[in-house]
């Protein structure tokens, strides 16, 4: 009994000189764009940065949660018009792009496709759908309105526009052929076995490349910077660049 009591003081005097709270300091809370899910688990898995606890979302629905007081170390977001939004709050420091991506039109349906006003109401018919992600929160989405509009597309499908929370959310009524025709990241066609591209979406240069800015949290440790460096140098490069993204386009020192 003795013996128990004393280890039972020891674990006592443990907990108190190493409280759980020291330990969940030690874990990098990384909050994502949608469309980086699966690069960024491959990127942990080079254990090149400790502990990570990866959360997915729009980065509008991001960038609201962390002006909310969400608990994040990282933001990485796929506009940098939410990333200066959470600039102008002083919610975030120096912010660097990480990547950039292109934009597709994908359909389980591998038949030809031309981008016209009529090509594109004969392939959905009367009931046809395409999914992209909801301009209002998603950046997938808000490009994908900019092309369409660019390209005349934008008026064809009136009632024909399924709305998603996320870039992902849009791919995966396109695998399920819920709908016709999805609007997605060119690096989402890694996670599309089944699905075909139909065409390369080109952005009108008032839109600008797709970026993925990358941002401390204020107040959060260097630990945050460490993994951001990671990502920029060589071996994130590479790690991004097997998983369908492109370096960024206007690369920093």
């Amino acid at each position: 009994m003795r013996v128990k009591a004393w280890v039972w003081g020891l674990l006592q005097v443990f907990v108190v000189v190493f409280p759980m709270s020291l330990w969940a300091e030690t874990r990098l809370r990384v909050f994502a764009a949608a469309s980086l899910s699966g690069v960024l688990e491959a990127v942990v898995d080079t254990e090149c940065c400790g502990d990570v606890q990866l959360t997915y979302a729009a980065s509008g629905t991001l960038a609201r949660q962390i002006e909310a007081g969400a608990p994040a170390d990282v933001v990485i977001l796929a506009n940098d018009d939410w990333m200066q939004w959470l600039v102008g709050r002083d919610l975030v420091r120096d912010p660097r792009v990480i990547a950039s991506n292109g934009l597709v039109l994908v359909s389980a349906d591998p038949t030809p496709l031309a981008l016209t006003p009529k090509a594109l109401a004969t392939r959905l018919g009367e009931t046809g759908r395409i999914a992209l992600g909801d301009p209002r929160f998603v950046p997938a989405g808000r490009y994908g309105e900019a092309a369409l509009r660019g390209l005349g597309l934008w008026e064809t499908l009136d009632e024909r526009k399924v709305l998603t929370q996320s870039v992902r959310g849009a791919l995966a009524f396109a695998l399920r052929e819920e709908v016709m025709l999805a609007v997605i990241y060119a690096s989402d066609l890694q996670a599309a076995p089944g699905l075909t591209k139909l065409a390369d979406l080109p952005l009108p240069d008032s839109v600008g490349p797709i970026a993925y800015p990358a941002a401390p949290i204020n107040g959060a440790s260097d630990q945050a910077g460490v993994f951001i460096a990671f990502l920029l140098s060589p071996q994130g490069q590479s790690v991004l660049k097997r998983h369908g993204f492109h370096p960024p386009r206007d690369r920093q020192p």
